[in-house]
């Protein structure tokens, strides 16, 4: 009977510790998720937000409503979120930034151009390297994606050699000059694992303590049959190499400890099926419902809480205007309060930048100096109205007096 007892009391506390280790490894959500206060996104045309409504290829590193960056930018209460991806990056470009010492290969200086409407070349990569390497330094989060481009790049540059008017077109219809061109990618896709490990080791080289959340690259084509209504399911053919690329992805969580891999293989995107390429072409980015799918497997992987601080709405430019956005990309015109840019905070009013305002505001417990609609972290002194005198610390109101 007692050693009856004593394995029933064994038992007990294991289901009582297996209920602990439980809680403790739950998955976070967007409202338990711990705090980071400085969040970076890189990656590139997927973060990016391409093909949303609030999208403009035109405004670089700004904050696109709806994109995952920005929905996760929200869960972690980040007060600074850094938007450094960009559309037609692959690791050579991102390795580029981050290292001094690497300069780029063929593709810099064939695709780059023609995918980033000539914004991007070796010279404004080098130019870039400062602003991204202090932007790792500072950050407590860091979103990594990329490899998409790694493999289709050269799918592009083959293909257009082959078949220089209508590419894409020419290896739907004929699957024997597909898999010439895939033969000849596979051959290219080497360079991905180079340039991925040399990023992770720079990343934390340039900041130790850093969290970095990789996603998976997804196989955008894994539905196409081809040629058009046949049976053959060419695009399944693409899955050992992401198979490859994400399992590399992953095998640096054994090397870092603050290193996480987020599994995005079963996002929604916009060209699912063959397109017909007469009406709209080839669009591999996520729909909105991908976007918040990509942002809820990246905040799962993060741990829970603490979330303490105070939380300020991120301020973007939409259609020329500068405000805050729901995640649908409308105004949210039921907002009154503080705002921030990655470099500034701002006042706004019913959603939209209001730079008429001057004098202390209250926001969450704490008052500011307001100037010109800017809060002025760069004042310090005093500051009078009719009924107080406020003295003021790096823009933040540390006394108030009666007059």
């Amino acid at each position: 009977m007692k050693n009856i007892k004593r394995v029933l009391a064994v038992l007990l506390t294991f289901v009582l510790m297996s209920s602990l280790f439980s809680v403790a490894a739950s998955a976070a959500t967007a409202s338990t998720v711990k705090k980071y206060s400085y969040y970076l996104s890189l990656g590139d045309s997927i973060p990016t937000g391409f093909s949303l409504a609030s999208y403009n290829r035109k405004n670089h590193y700004n904050r696109v409503a709806g994109a995952y960056p920005a929905i996760v930018s929200d869960a972690v209460l980040a007060d600074y979120t850094y938007y450094y991806a960009q559309d037609g990056f692959r690791t050579s470009e991102i390795r580029q930034l981050l290292n001094d010492d690497y300069n780029g290969d063929l593709m810099t200086d064939y695709e780059l151009p023609r995918n980033t409407d000539d914004y991007w070349n070796r010279q404004t990569l080098n130019d870039a390297r400062t602003k991204y390497q202090n932007a790792v330094k500072n950050a407590d989060l860091i979103t990594l994606n990329i490899g998409f481009n790694d493999f289709w790049f050269p799918i592009l540059y083959m293909s257009h050699k082959l078949f220089p008017e209508q590419p894409l077109e020419a290896l739907i219809n004929y699957p024997t000059m597909f898999l010439t061109v895939l033969q000849a990618a596979y051959q290219e896709i080497g360079e991905f694992y180079i340039n991925y490990a040399d990023i992770i080791s720079r990343i934390y080289e340039l900041n130790p303590n850093v969290t970095v959340v990789t996603l998976s690259t997804y196989n955008p084509i894994a539905g196409w049959a081809i040629p058009r209504d046949s049976q053959l399911a060419f695009g399944q053919l693409l899955n050992p190499l992401y198979d490859a690329m994400n399992t590399f992805k992953k095998s640096f969580a054994d090397q870092y400890t603050n290193y996480l891999y987020a599994d995005v293989s079963d996002v929604e995107v916009r060209t699912a099926k063959l397109p017909d390429l007469n009406a709209g072409g080839f669009d591999p980015h996520p729909t909105e419902a991908g976007h918040r799918f990509m942002a809820e497997k990246v905040i799962e992987v993060l741990p829970v809480g603490p979330r303490s601080g105070t939380r300020f709405r991120s301020l973007t430019k939409v259609n020329g205007v500068w405000g805050v956005y729901n995640s649908d990309g409308t105004m949210d015109t039921s907002y009154t309060g503080l705002a921030k840019t990655s470099k500034n905070t701002w006042y706004v009013k019913n959603g939209q930048l209001n730079k008429s305002f001057s004098g202390i505001y209250s926001f969450q417990g704490k008052k500011y100096y307001v100037k010109e609609g800017k809060v002025r972290y760069d004042f310090n002194g005093t500051v009078r109205t009719k009924k107080y005198v406020y003295t003021v610390k790096k823009g933040v109101v540390t006394k108030q007096t009666a007059r």
